[in-house]
């Protein structure tokens, strides 16, 4: 089986394989303009309404809030409840905690403060958080935004309310487990530590900087740190399963994670957010390269999701969807469950939040891509012989880790000659019949 990491010679080939037969952005066909109509999406998101109404009772999910823009068209719409015991119903402006959406937003704030020269990425984070101890191995601010930072703990979550200082004196209490820059381990621990960085270097609060230099730009009106003191407009209760049937979520205050999953917002802020965060609002278009750079550890491997198979770059996710540049960022805790996708080149995201944890967000917004723009989520690669599958596998990979690299760089990863042939070799001996056969009997 051939794995999809464009860090080796395979990727080169993947990446300039795709850069042939994918077209150059702007480069579409001529056709005839299409007859204006009141609403191009009207007949799909009915038949969405149909799908999201019979799934809340199938999934057990009290109440959910689904939307995406096209270009320039938006649509928001509320299901089911946000207050199950009063019968008030979710509307497009229902207030959701977000949970590890959270993330891309703290790591877009660090981004932004690297830019400006107030933070070095490759610094240790102990600079900018003396309190934090010297560990075994360096912690880079990079380590932490990637997840490679060693495995940090001690954050937690419970009902009481906590000071950055108290959340980063419980992490310290706990030492990295292994060296970093090896592996990823998803913590949100690492990324309270880069919210007191935030604090230390700006002088501002977390919840204050994020308003005034990511939530003004973007116009989020709506998205503030959770405070359960506070009077939130329109906030959704939460719920859990309990032995299959939905009960009220236990009282927490996500002040013990406020970095890393303490923010609480709508769906139209969150679609606001996809359309700010990657196109020079908040960071500029170097910067944005930046933040969406791949993490390689010291193996020479892309670290994230499934084995690097999903990129976790500097507080975003990043994969290929049928060849194509997605940004993705997600959470689920008590009482909430939360996705946002974003495809830059599509100018398409889809974004929905339900006030239930693990419930199947991620079902509703894929369901919802495929109305809107008419193709599947995956396209699915088969081969009649057994031992071509590593073959299919390996184009498949090259079709969508090629797809991503150029829409996200507009170029090929590579123009040497050289560099090109050995990796066009490398490819083919590597999912050549024998090959398979080779591993088959390993």
């Amino acid at each position: 089986m051939v794995s999809p990491r464009k860090s080796s010679s395979i990727a080169v080939a993947a990446v300039l394989l795709c850069a042939f037969v994918c077209p150059r952005p702007g480069a579409r066909a001529q056709t005839a303009a299409a007859p204006r109509t009141a609403d191009p999406y009207a007949e799909r998101l009915g038949a969405f309404e149909e799908y999201v109404n019979a799934g809340l009772k199938r999934d057990k999910i009290p109440g959910m809030t689904v939307g995406f823009f096209k270009d320039d068209y938006t649509w928001v719409k509320g299901f089911g409840y946000a207050d199950l015991e009063n019968k008030v119903p979710a509307t497009a402006e229902s207030a959701y905690r977000l949970a590890s959406v959270t993330k891309s937003m703290t790591g877009e704030a660090v981004v932004q403060l690297a830019e400006r020269g107030k933070l070095d990425l490759d610094a240790e984070i102990q600079r900018y958080v003396t309190d934090y101890p010297a560990q075994k191995w360096p912690v880079t601010v990079r380590n932490l935004l990637t997840h490679t930072g060693g495995g940090q703990i001690g954050s937690g979550l419970g009902p009481e309310h906590l000071t950055t200082k108290e959340v980063v004196a419980r992490i310290s209490k706990y030492p990295v487990k292994y060296e970093t820059g090896t592996k990823f381990d998803y913590q949100t621990s690492g990324y309270n530590l880069l919210g007191a960085a935030i604090e230390n270097v700006s002088g501002r609060s977390f919840d204050a900087y994020l308003r005034e230099n990511l939530f003004a730009p973007a116009g989020m009106k709506d998205t503030r740190m959770d405070d359960v003191i506070e009077l939130i407009p329109n906030r959704a209760r939460g719920y859990e399963l309990v032995n299959n049937e939905v009960k009220n979520a236990p009282f927490i205050d996500v002040s013990s994670r406020f970095g890393g999953g303490g923010l609480t917002g709508t769906v139209p802020d969150l679609l606001r957010w996809a359309r700010a965060a990657a196109a020079g609002k908040i960071v500029s278009p170097k910067w944005v390269d930046e933040m969406l750079k791949p993490f390689t550890s010291k193996s020479g491997r892309y670290t994230g999701l499934g084995d690097g198979d999903v990129y976790y770059t500097l507080g975003w996710m990043v994969e290929p969807v049928n060849g194509q540049l997605l940004l993705r960022a997600e959470g689920s805790q008590k009482g909430t469950d939360t996705v946002l996708f974003y495809f830059p080149e599509k100018r398409l995201a889809v974004a929905a939040c339900s006030n239930i944890q693990f419930a199947p967000t991620k079902r509703y917004v894929q369901h919802l891509y495929e109305l809107v723009t008419g193709e599947p989520w995956r396209a699915k690669v088969f081969t009649r012989e057994r031992a071509d599958a590593p073959v299919a596998l390996a184009l498949d990979s090259a079709f969508n880790y090629g797809g991503l690299h150029f829409e996200e760089h507009h170029a090929p990863l590579t123009s040497d000659a050289k560099e090109l042939a050995d990796a066009f070799a490398f490819f083919n001996e590597s999912t050549s019949r024998e090959a398979a056969r080779a591993t088959d009997r390993v």
